[in-house]
Order: structure tokens, then sequence, then C-alpha cells
């Protein structure tokens, strides 16, 4: 689930915040028919919003839009019937090869991340060394 401002934009009800205590959340999933995510053997992921290259759903609603604009009849009573086609069209292969995409990018960009990070630290070192080289001159 990303945090994007405008998914949360027309919210009816309110929603548990990064704010809540843990026992409010709790109560709060209780109170709304769900469980907490742990208990029910899940994993929550926050990721930044904006990067749509991390979320799996992504990539199997592009399949789901793909199906239908190559079925579009451009008339709103096929849409309901082209969607629903497209939606049960979605198999479990086509998520388990969405979910080692993305984790594959993730890894990718974790591995570029730390790359750039030592640069950086090896830069900052080299600014301060030749400071340090400059004042004992």
């Amino acid at each position: 689930m990303d945090n994007a401002p405008y998914h949360h934009s027309m919210q009816q009800e309110k929603y548990p915040t990064s704010s809540w205590k843990k026992e409010e959340i709790k109560h709060w999933l209780i109170e709304n028919g769900e469980q907490p995510s742990a208990e029910a053997g899940h994993k929550i992921v926050r990721l930044p919003p904006y990067h749509c290259q991390y979320k799996p759903i992504e990539l199997i609603w592009a399949q789901v839009k793909s199906c239908v604009a190559k079925k579009n009849t451009f008339k709103v009573a096929d849409l309901k019937i082209l969607v629903q086609e497209a939606l049960n069209n979605v198999t479990e292969e086509n998520w388990k090869n969405a979910v080692g995409h993305v984790e594959k990018i993730q890894k990718e960009d974790a591995h570029l991340d730390l790359a750039v990070d030592e640069l950086v630290d090896t830069f900052n070192i080299g600014i301060a060394d030749s400071s340090e080289d400059e004042l004992s001159e």
C-alpha cells in the first residue's frame, strides 16, 4: 500500500494514521471486521508514494487495461463485462511474475542506493581531506 495523498483524499470514515497508538489501531481493525495482519499471516509493507515500479498491482492493472483495450467496443454497457473478463483472466502465475519482477527491481535499486551512498561517502571524505591539507599548508 502506498502513502500517496490522493489515495486517502476521499475517505468517508476515519482510518488509522501513523499518529494512532497500536491499541487504537487494533481496536479499529476489530471494529471493522479485519484481523491484525500479523495474526492473519500477512506483512504490510509501506511503499513510498509515486513509485509504481515497486507495486505488483500496477503490472496487473496494466494487464487488465490492455485486455480491455484489445476488445473494447466503446460501449459503456460492454465495459463492465470486459473488465470482469479481464480480471478473471489474471492468474496466480501472473501475480507470481509481477511480484518477482518488482522484487528484482527493488533489489537492483537497493544495490544502486548503496553504491551511491558509498560514492557520496568517499566524496565527502575527499572534500574533508583536501580542506585539512589546505589548512596545514
